[in-house]
């Protein structure tokens, strides 16, 4: 396939981009030199400036490969963003797809990201989704349309029962243009299906085969233009489920080992964007790595409630009793809902010395997180770390030193909260779900905890 080109005086904002390299014609250029050696990659896209936007551009990618086809377009398109001072989900919502039989899957993954965006549905129908939950559901059509284009290793490749398809040498491709949605059947599940066994877990290929079972079930029952759903034929694989937890002793064993055992580890993998395998080198020592998993292991928490935990999140309860109050972020993010109630965490021995430790006395009170507080400050030539990249490392480090104990099973970071909650329901019993945070979970459900259950478990509450 040739480059796109632009002639000498071309219409105005109407540039080339290349969606692999992720770079623009540069200025004065004719043609795009892609690093990446896919010209079909290329496409015409028009970017404009939002009149009084302190910079803001807008813009919109064509298909089309025909330079004088993209200028009537820019032009259509310029005369909707007028229409809509500027709007461009509005934009989108007046240039709708007409949903038919014949529609491309490229144009069925538009148009159900517009669904999930709530861009040209009724009021009734509307759903009130998360943007984290809408880009994870984008981006694994993304992929599905990536793979059908071609785009797989060597490996899957020799898997693939399709024979070679004629958009690139030894390497069955689709045109996601010209392949309708109800072209799709068994044959294309099974690139994605091969694609996911060798980047991912059975979680995250569960993950994926719900989400895109779910978008093909919208143009089924929504639209009626497809009789089945292909994903339907893609299985959900079994994952043991891990009850067991650790002892003190593993524990510690545990502690033990973070500053000793071989903190470096090689991960290989496949880079989609280099088009080879790459092989990085992490490292999973850090200086609050050890205070992390402790407070994990003592208060319960997802990794989110403790990662983000200050001093003045600590106050007094019932009967004079301390207790740490932790936002359920992930019963949030379900509900989208920020008035969900918190967990509730009272100050029993273990979890006190451990704040003191941590400087309770000198900053009770304070608006300072009680983990990693120098998280915030500005260092030189490096960026302050976010809760999410911290809590996420921690995770990471900890699977990592617990392998370097040669046990002869696996453990998470998740083990610390099933340990907290088979300590916590043999000390508060049928009350154990009151200390927790939940989707059922009412406020009269947590405002009347009794005072008793309280201080039991404040006085009589130890991890090990």
């Amino acid at each position: 396939m040739d480059k796109l080109k632009l002639p000498a005086k071309s219409h105005k904002g109407l540039t080339i981009y290349c969606s692999t390299d992720k770079q623009y014609l540069k200025k004065g250029e004719k043609t795009l030199a892609c690093k990446c050696g896919n010209f079909d990659r290329q496409k015409y896209r028009l970017r404009i400036s939002v009149p009084g936007g302190n910079g803001q551009k807008v813009s919109t990618t064509f298909e089309t490969r025909n330079y004088n086809e993209a200028v009537i377009q820019s032009i259509k398109y310029e005369e909707l963003l007028r229409a809509n001072n500027f709007h461009d989900n509005l934009c989108r919502s007046n240039n709708k797809v007409e949903i038919t039989a014949n529609i491309s899957i490229r144009q069925a993954a538009e148009v159900y990201s517009d669904f999930l965006n709530n861009i040209g549905v009724y009021a009734q129908s509307k759903k009130d989704l998360s943007p984290a939950y809408i880009k994870s559901i984008e981006k694994k059509m993304k992929d599905f349309l990536y793979v059908l284009k071609g785009n797989m290793t060597l490996n899957v490749q020799n898997k693939m029962k399709l024979k070679p398809h004629n958009i690139k040498p030894k390497i069955p491709g689709y045109n996601i243009d010209t392949l309708s949605l109800n072209d799709i059947d068994a044959s294309h599940v099974e690139m994605i299906h091969y694609y996911l066994e060798e980047h991912y877990g059975k979680k995250i290929y569960n993950n994926y085969t719900s989400s895109l079972r779910t978008w093909f079930r919208y143009f089924r029952e929504e639209h009626g233009i497809i009789k089945s759903n292909p994903f339907m034929t893609m299985k959900h694989k079994k994952i043991a489920v891990k009850k067991n937890i650790i002892s003190k002793a593993e524990f510690d064993e545990l502690l033990e080992s973070i500053g000793k055992a071989n903190q470096y580890q090689e991960i290989n993998y496949y880079s989609e964007t280099k088009g080879e395998n790459v092989c990085e080198i992490k490292n999973h020592y850090s200086s609050y790595l050890k205070d992390a998993i402790t407070f994990a292991f003592l208060t319960g928490q997802r990794r989110e409630g403790w990662a983000t935990a200050k001093f003045s999140d600590i106050i007094e309860g019932e009967n004079g009793i301390q207790i740490l109050i932790i936002d359920n972020y992930k019963v949030q993010r379900i509900l989208n809902d920020e008035n969900v109630e918190p967990a509730i965490i009272p100050i029993y021995p273990e979890l006190r010395d451990f704040l003191n430790k941590m400087g309770w006395e000198e900053h009770k009170g304070e608006d300072r997180y009680i983990i990693h507080p120098s998280r915030i400050e500005d260092k030189k030539g490096a960026r302050p770390i976010s809760a999410k990249t911290m809590y996420n490392n921690v995770s990471k480090a900890f699977s990592h030193y617990w392998k370097s104990l040669n046990k002869d099973y696996d453990r998470d970071l998740n083990v610390g909260r099933k340990v907290y909650l088979t300590r916590l329901k043999r000390i508060a019993g049928k009350n154990t779900h009151l200390f927790s945070s939940h989707k059922g979970m009412t406020i009269i459900d947590k405002h009347y905890i009794d005072p008793k259950v309280m201080n039991k478990v404040a006085t009589k509450m130890g991890l090990w």
